[in-house]
């Protein structure tokens, strides 16, 4: 593939993703608004597995080939890439107020499965039974979210409808029908996922050209170029008055890179995941999910000083891989 033909497949690919974000949101708000669903639950769940896809099929792909180290860096590195970059990027271009009440159930499963997983790498490995445990916790997980929704949420709207007399809200006769909108979340999902891979391919390509060493490439192409659908979708929801759809976004990929990425891989490898080298990786990814815990709890704002922060402390993360 030579520059040019990259370069072009990268703006292509961009453009695919971009389309593919839009219809994700416009469709995951339509789901949302026609069966009462919280947003913040939409975009933690079907939401976030349409986003992980792109992650999901690099470190499968990777497992698969014998490159164990490739497939948990890549999904570890989106957690920090997620948090430390894409949340802090959307908190400086706007405030995210959001309280630890109703992100409860994120953050225990989170913690839960990089408790697990931390103590799963200790011995250098991830086992294929071990991965099955993790995996076990998606499917919990999901579970949770629809049985123990917050309940203050869905009264609150339930006395505001009472109050004002009339039905629940239903979208309204020019939305398109729910099968079109699944056609079009499935369509997003798909353009998500072959973009970000074409765009990887091609990013990679035009960096090898410029010389650019291989530790570089992995450390920013592969885990940024995997975690752009969450990129763009984050940005979007933002943009487009839909926050709680946001932040649902990441918490929910950074849970599933564990639970349904690297659990998925050690289940399919037959002989686990090694965890040499990434494992201080992991700390971290685990630290900045939990500078996020903490000013949600102190202070129930994401605001710009807090991704002023968080930006930085991925910068020199960054840099300490080069």
């Amino acid at each position: 593939m030579d520059m040019v033909l990259a370069f072009l497949i990268l703006v292509a690919s961009v453009v695919a993703v971009g389309f593919g974000a839009n219809w994700l949101i416009e469709s995951s708000v339509f789901l949302a608004q026609r069966y009462h669903i919280p947003k913040r639950v939409i975009g933690a769940t079907l939401l976030s597995f349409g986003t992980t896809l792109p992650e999901f099929a690099v470190s499968l792909n990777a497992g698969l080939a014998g490159s164990p180290g490739l497939a948990l860096g890549n999904a570890f590195g989106s957690i920090i890439f997620n948090t430390g970059f894409i949340l802090s990027l959307v908190c400086m271009l706007t405030p995210i107020h959001a309280s630890f009440r109703n992100l409860r159930h994120q953050f225990i499963f989170l913690g839960l499965a990089m408790l697990a997983v931390l103590a799963f790498a200790k011995n250098d490995m991830i086992a294929p039974m071990e991965g099955g445990a993790l995996l076990s916790l998606t499917i919990a997980y999901c579970w949770m979210l629809y049985r123990k929704t917050d309940a203050e949420e869905f009264s609150d709207q339930a006395g505001s409808h009472s109050t004002s007399g009339e039905k629940a809200p239903r979208p309204d006769g020019n939305q398109r029908a729910l099968g079109v909108q699944a056609l079009f979340f499935l369509l997003g999902i798909a353009l998500v996922g072959f973009g970000s891979k074409f765009m990887v391919s091609s990013a990679t390509t035009i960096a090898r050209g410029f010389g650019v060493s291989e530790t570089i490439i992995g450390l920013t192409i592969v885990a940024a170029g995997t975690s752009m659908p969450e990129l763009v979708t984050s940005v979007m929801s933002v943009l487009k008055g839909h926050r709680d759809l946001s932040l649902g976004n990441i918490l929910g990929a950074n849970i599933l890179n564990i639970t349904w990425v690297t659990a998925f891989v050690a289940v399919t490898s037959g002989t686990g995941l090694t965890t040499q080298g990434i494992f201080r990786d992991m700390l971290v990814a685990g630290a900045i999910n939990l500078y996020t815990l903490i000013i949600i709890l102190f202070y129930r704002r994401l605001g710009w000083v807090y991704g002023a922060v968080g930006m930085a402390g991925y910068i020199i993360y960054a840099a300490s891989k080069v």
